[in-house]
């Protein structure tokens, strides 16, 4: 058991950003031993607006940062507008863009990480490739589904905490996480959009 005990190097949350090393596998970014080719994941994002009213909230911001391309630092910005669609349930959407501000083409691998909660391990074994929407369902808490307006890849891994009793090591599910990904070109000077959104039902 103990050989099996990873430590995260960064909080689990939604709505991170990663840009992946070309050879990571499901395996390695579920073990959090993989390489980031971004400064994105642990630094602060520049706000550009909020917006809070009765049933609706809306928050853009954006980062200005590097990723690492073939050796080479590559001036990336990431731009996301998360919109609360429903507070009853909630239900959001992030309009994502993505900017190549180097001098040629970059090729990029990027991946928004999502966290849920559910009750049961079994509701988010779900993996997928260039699909549009999956949905998962928690038979205690309801479901979600996630959807996007351009064509995704999909992982997802448990999250398990690890305590020590008389027994030996003991896990413990506490959620699970996925990463909606895209391998992408973006042309020097151009950028790439795509609408993320979660909408959950009751059971």
């Amino acid at each position: 058991m103990a050989s099996r005990i990873v430590y995260d190097w960064h909080e689990r949350k939604s709505l991170l950003d990663h840009f992946l090393h070309p050879a990571t596998t499901l395996e390695d970014f579920a073990s959090a031993r993989y390489g980031e080719q971004g400064d994105f994941v642990l630094a602060g994002y520049e706000v550009i607006s909020k917006t809070a009213l009765e049933g609706f909230a809306r928050l853009s911001m954006r980062r200005k940062g590097t990723v690492w391309v073939d050796g080479e630092a590559v001036a990336v910005e990431v731009a996301k507008t998360i919109a609360m669609t429903d507070d009853k349930n909630g239900s959001w959407e992030c309009d994502y863009e993505i900017f190549n501000h180097g001098s040629k083409a970059a090729k990029l691998w990027f991946g928004s990480e999502l966290c849920f909660a559910f009750s049961e391990e079994a509701a988010g074994k779900k993996q997928g490739q260039s699909i549009r929407s999956v949905r998962f369902e928690d038979k205690n808490n309801g479901s979600v589904e996630i959807s996007s307006d351009k064509e995704f890849n999909l992982w997802t891994f448990p999250l398990h905490t690890v305590s020590q009793s008389e027994g030996g090591f003991e896990r413990t599910y506490q959620g699970t996480a996925a990463l909606v990904h895209h391998r992408l070109e973006i042309q020097a000077g151009h950028s790439f959009k795509f609408r993320l959104s979660a909408k959950t039902y009751e059971s």
